[in-house]
Order: structure tokens, then C-alpha cells, then sequence
């Protein structure tokens, strides 16, 4: 009975997952290895069906598997070995050989041992006799090595596939100046990885410390530069204690942070001069970066022509992120502090403790105020190890489109309101070589559509399109807004009736854009009577928008996963870094990200982990390591399990030596 695990992150039905780095299995489980699906070439036949004939020397073979290991020579020039497939292919194969072709000159220059051999795999039943070499025969190449290593079929640059069925299968070796360990069935699951889909959830940070192989979630805020506000670079530092005050110190963690103030604890006081454009009622927004690992406060005074003081507090909390952190003034009972502000006022920022670095402090009139502004929003899936909060670094998210889906592509079938100016197809343009281009400089692989702008005069786009049937249909629509608060952008559906509704676009900075579904009279499902539709789109005045496409979906297709990015796909990471000797993972040597990827992909292949079933007389414990299962045996015992005596030893379990 396999053993279920109680640290799996299911991202989809289809077991979709990435295991954390200290995911390990219940005692006596185990993880195998990646060749597990091993076939041991000593233990196979000579076509007259005697024994192979095989070696056990570990300085011919150094650290070979079980037995030994089958001795391919003009004297045993082929070997057959039964291999018992459990699930359906394909399959790569991989060997683990060694040469002993000596050197010799070819033609001028230096051969360098190469083997070629021939295989032939047939199921069981269709093997007659020993010179049937038809069906899947290929030639196989063995570059020259004098120590162990890997080879998968074919091997002259490419791998080809062999699709088995489950049941008894034949392969046949034919080679001279070969030392062959064993044969290993590799499943598709293995090397295509499709299960390596990682949910990231971690924020992007700029310290040394960080794991900079490691994926996380880069950030952005809405901008605020057009609102009032003032730098704590130019405040005058003060300490309680003394009336004289000096320039505030400043620091910047790394290059590429702007000069921030440092208020670091022992009565410090900073002293800030902020102008409105206009008296008021304003909410106060701080803009900072700490590096203290706990959450503290700072005192905000406020003092006007009035000469009238008002106090509140901003929270401070731990932010060594890619990105500045923001928190809002609240007053003494955790409400959002409202601020009358003349014209001039000064501001005073007191702590006794708290130790910060302060940007800005922003001063939003309290009608404008949205918690949008304090809440930042995925820019992108990045890497740590510095403070960006472009696009250079970023790794393209994918949506999912249902086949099912009518898509109306903006740029190809939108219709724009008819006002047409020069500057409007200009920032068009603009905007779609930064989209194309990740805004850093970056091409952006995933990013195909060129989208369109809507902003006034062309707030205003329509499509007419035809659906399969009638019915009832999701309109989902994609879109990229880096520029405001949410607002709402009107739409309107035509289809044998009409449907007035809106879509919430909310502020979207992200490099692979946003998806957010038309309601339409409090429900997201709208019934069609006609195939023919035509739908607009309209942006408020004053408010831009890039629209990407439209998903027009069956009701019966939806689900609110497609408003979803889905999750990093890490397979081809995993084939790159880790195809290596025939996916071998060296648990010694091998990458953290290839050792914890391949836990996940054994554990999805075998549905969890696998018992240890130590031999309770060649094992001295039942306890298994779990990575390769390998039991803890007795001296001169081998065998994952401890089953059997060494070649050259007898008497299971207290093996000893045999003396010819």
C-alpha cells in the first residue's frame, strides 16, 4: 500500500505540484529515485538462455549496482534481459556502461573508444529467435568513458522514444567493449515534468540572503506622484533632548533604492514641511523601507497656521522587499486618520524606538483616498537580489484560454470611436514596444498580443462577432491598467437583448496583464437568444485602459480559475539543469531546486511515497533512507531491500567470504 503524503500543494486535478525543500515522508516511506524503473543486466541471458557472464570488481567498475556488471566482449557479444512494464510508455532508455575499447588510430587522428552497439526491444510475445533484429532496433553510440556513466537512446545528440504497453517486454543488446551496469526504463512523467508547476507566493526581497535561484512575486504600487507630497530627505533631524536641528542622515540599502531618511530609535524626531494645492481634509500615506524584523510605530504631529496640533500613527512594518512599502496614518482607535490641512503645514514624525527609512509622505484628499494606494499589486514572478521595480527580471505568466472560448482580439477586431488624433496613435505605439519589450529591456516570450489603448477621445471600442449557439456565456475581458484606483468601464451587449453592465478595472500593473469578468444586472452569466453579438467597451474620461481580448466562454466552460495566472511552469528548468547523465540525480552533488523537483515527480508518478520493506534478516533496522530507500544491511549484504550476499559471499544473512 503506498503511503499518501501530508505536504503536497495540489494546484490542479491532475496533481499538479512542487514540494517544499523540507518535504520528507512518513518514517519507513521513501522517495526513489528517478531510476527506479532499473533493470539489472547481470541477471539477463546469452541467446542459447544460459547466465550472463559478469564481473564484480569495484576498481573495473567502481560502485556498480547489485551483482556486478555484464561483460559485452567478442566472447559474450549480446545479452537479453526481460524487462515487466507497469505503466504505458514511452519511454526513454538510459544505460550505465563503461568502455574498455582501447585507443587507437583512425584515419589520421585519434578514435577515442567509441562503442557502437545495437538494441532490440519487442514486446515478449513477438521475440522468435536470436537474429530477429526487426521492430524497434536502433543503433546506439556509447561515447568513450573509463568511469561510469549514462547514456540515453539513441544517443548521438537526441533522444528518441520508445512506447511500451504494459506487460513483458524483450530488450536485446548486441556490443563489444562494454561494461554494462544496468538499464533503466525513463517515463515521459520523468523527463517532460509536466506536474513541476510551482504556486509562487513568496514577495521579491533585495537582501544578500536571499535565495537568488529562487522564484517570488515582484510588486508595484499605483503611482502617487501626482498627488502632494514631501521627501523625507529634505527634513531636518532633531532629537528631543536638543533644539538644535540638522539635515536628516541619509541611506540607501542598495544603489538602486532613492535617498530615504534613517529614523533610528533614541527620541528621534523628523521635522517635514508638506504643501497642498488646497485646503482640506486629507489621509496621510507613508512610504518607507525597514530592514527590523518586527512591526513598530511612528507618532505623526501635525501642526497648521492654526497653530492646532493633530496626532495619529503610522504602523511600521518589516519591508526588505524589492519594492517600498506604504502605510496609511490612523488615529487612536485604528481609523484612518483625517487630517484638515491648510495650505502649509508641518509635520512631525517621533519615535523612541522604531528605526525606519523614509521615501515620502503623501497627502491624498480624503475623497480620492482608496486602500488601493497602500496595497501593492503583482508586477510580476521574479527572482530576489535587488530593488527594481521594472520589468527587466520578470518571468511571463500564462492564463488559461478554453477551447471552448470565442477570443476577440482588440488590435485585430476592435473598432475604435472614430476620432482619430496623431498623439493617441503615438502612445499606441509606445505602449505596445514596452509590452513587447518587458519595459526593461527584456523580451517577454509569453507577451503576443499587441492590445489597444483607450483614453480620450478614443475611449471607445466595439466588436461584433458570432457565438456557436445561443446560450449562456461569460464575458471575461483581459487588460492591462497601470495607471489608477479601480474604476469602472461600461459595457454593453447586444444579442437578441440587450445587457448594460460594467467591468471593475482595478489597478493592474502586471507585465502579462489582468482578467476580471462583465456583470451585467448582478450576474456574470448572460443569456444570448441570438448567435449574433456585438459588444462595446467604454472608458470614464480621464482614465486609460489597455484592452487585450475578450473571452467570450460558455457558461458550462467557466470557472474563476481562468481569472487566474497559472502557476510558474518549472519543467523546462528541469530538463535544462537536470537531463544530465540520463536524469541521474546525484543526491551528493546534485541542485537543491533538481533534488526537491525530483521528489515531487516520484511522488506524483508512485501517488506518494514508497514503503521501505527492509528485509527484517539482512536489514539491521526497518528504517529506510528516505531518498533511494536504500535499508541499512548487514556486512557483505546488498540489494535496496538487503535480500541477498555480495558475489563472492555466502550464507544470507551473515555473509561470508567464499575461498576458492
Amino acid at each position: 500500500m503506498k503511503h499518501s503524503l501530508s505536504v503536497l500543494f495540489f494546484l490542479f486535478p491532475s496533481f499538479s505540484l512542487l514540494l517544499s525543500d523540507n518535504t520528507r515522508p512518513a518514517p519507513n516511506y521513501y522517495f526513489p529515485s528517478l531510476h527506479h524503473l532499473r533493470y539489472e543486466v547481470e541477471d539477463g541471458i546469452t541467446p542459447n538462455a544460459r547466465p550472463v557472464r559478469f564481473g564484480y570488481d569495484p576498481k573495473e567498475f567502481p560502485e556498480f549496482s547489485w551483482r556486478g556488471y555484464a561483460i559485452m566482449s567478442p566472447a559474450q557479444p549480446e545479452v537479453i534481459l526481460s524487462l515487466a512494464v507497469g505503466f504505458p510508455g514511452p519511454f526513454h532508455i538510459v544505460f550505465r556502461y563503461i568502455t574498455t575499447t582501447p585507443l587507437r588510430p583512425t584515419q589520421g587522428w585519434r578514435h577515442r573508444g567509441l562503442v557502437r552497439a545495437r538494441i532490440l526491444v519487442v514486446d515478449e510475445s513477438g521475440f522468435h529467435s536470436c537474429c530477429d533484429w526487426s521492430g524497434q532496433s536502433k543503433e546506439v553510440v556509447f561515447p568513450a568513458s573509463s568511469s561510469p556513466a549514462y547514456l540515453t537512446v539513441p544517443g548521438d545528440g537526441f533522444s528518441e522514444l520508445f512506447s511500451l504497453t504494459p506487460g513483458k517486454w524483450i530488450i536485446r543488446i548486441r556490443a563489444e567493449g562494454l561494461l554494462l551496469d544496468y538499464v533503466v526504463l525513463l517515463p515521459s512523467d520523468y523527463y517532460e515534468a509536466p506536474v513541476l508547476q510551482e504556486k509562487i507566493t513568496q514577495p521579491c526581497t533585495y537582501t544578500s540572503t536571499a535565495n537568488r535561484d529562487a522564484n517570488c512575486l515582484l510588486y508595484k504600487h499605483v503611482a502617487m506622484d501626482r498627488l502632494s507630497s514631501v521627501l523625507g530627505s529634505q527634513g531636518q533631524f532633531s532629537s528631543r533632548r536638543r533644539r538644535r536641528s540638522r539635515q536628516a542622515r541619509v541611506r540607501r540599502p542598495t544603489p538602486d533604492h532613492p535617498d530615504m531618511a534613517s529614523l533610528t530609535g533614541r527620541q528621534a524626531q523628523l521635522q517635514l514641511n508638506l504643501r497642498v494645492s488646497r485646503p482640506g481634509p486629507y489621509i496621510l500615506v507613508l512610504e518607507y523601507a525597514s530592514e527590523v524584523d518586527t512591526v513598530q510605530n511612528v507618532n505623526l504631529i501635525i501642526t497648521g497656521q492654526s497653530e492646532i496640533q493633530i496626532q495619529a500613527r503610522a504602523n511600521i512594518y518589516s519591508c526588505q522587499f524589492s519594492f517600498l512599502c506604504r502605510s496609511v496614518a490612523v488615529d487612536g482607535i485604528n481609523r484612518m486618520a483625517v487630517f484638515q490641512l491648510t495650505h502649509k503645514a508641518e509635520l512631525l514624525l517621533q519615535t523612541s524606538t522604531a528605526s525606519l527609512l523614509l521615501y515620502k509622505v503623501y497627502a491624498v484628499p480624503a475623497e480620492e483616498f482608496s486602500m488601493e494606494y497602500v496595497d501593492p499589486k503583482v508586477l510580476c514572478v521574479s527572482i530576489h537580489g535587488r530593488f527594481t521595480e521594472d520589468s527587466q527580471y520578470c518571468v511571463p505568466s500564462q492564463y488559461d484560454r478554453p477551447s471552448s472560448a470565442l477570443v476577440l482580439d482588440a488590435a485585430r477586431d476592435g473598432r475604435l470611436s472614430s476620432h482619430r488624433v496623431v498623439p493617441q496613435q503615438r502612445e499606441i505605439e509606445e505602449w505596445r514596444q514596452r509590452r513587447q519589450s518587458g519595459a526593461g529591456g527584456f523580451p517577454l516570450p509569453g507577451v503576443q498580443s499587441e492590445g489597444v489603448l483607450l483614453k480620450s477621445p478614443q475611449n471607445e471600442i466595439s466588436f461584433s462577432a458570432r457565438v456557436e449557439a445561443p446560450g449562456r456565456y461569460v464575458f471575461v475581458v483581459h487588460y492591462c491598467q497601470p495607471e489608477h484606483t479601480t474604476f469602472p468601464v461600461e459595457v454593453r451587449v447586444e444579442a437578441g437583448r440587450t445587457w448594460t453592465g460594467f467591468v471593475n478595472a482595478s489597478f493592474c500593473p502586471g507585465v502579462s496583464c489582468c482578467r476580471k469578468v462583465v456583470i451585467a444586472e448582478r450576474r456574470i452569466a448572460l443569456d444570448l437568444p441570438q448567435q449574433d453579438l456585438a459588444i462595446s467597451l467604454k472608458v470614464p474620461p480621464r482614465k486609460t485602459l489597455t484592452l487585450d481580448y475578450i473571452l467570450v466562454v460558455p457558461d458550462d466552460s467557466y470557472t474563476p480559475d481562468l481569472l487566474k495566472e497559472k502557476p510558474l511552469d518549472k519543467s523546462s528548468d528541469f530538463t535544462r539543469q537536470c537531463e544530465g547523465q540520463g536524469f541521474y540525480i546525484d543526491p551528493r552533488t546534485s541542485s537543491q531546486f533538481c533534488q526537491v523537483s525530483t521528489r515531487s515527480l516520484v511522488a506524483a508518478y508512485n501517488d506518494g511515497a514508497l514503503p521501505c520493506y527492509c528485509d527484517k534478516s539482512g536489514a539491521t533496522g526497518p528504517t529506510c533512507n528516505p531518498v533511494g530507500g536504500q535499508c541499512p544491511c548487514r556486512p557483505h549484504v546488498i540489494g535496496r531491500q538487503c535480500t541477498r550476499c555480495a558475489t563472492g559471499y555466502y550464507g544470507f544473512p551473515y555473509c561470508k567470504r567464499e575461498w576458492i
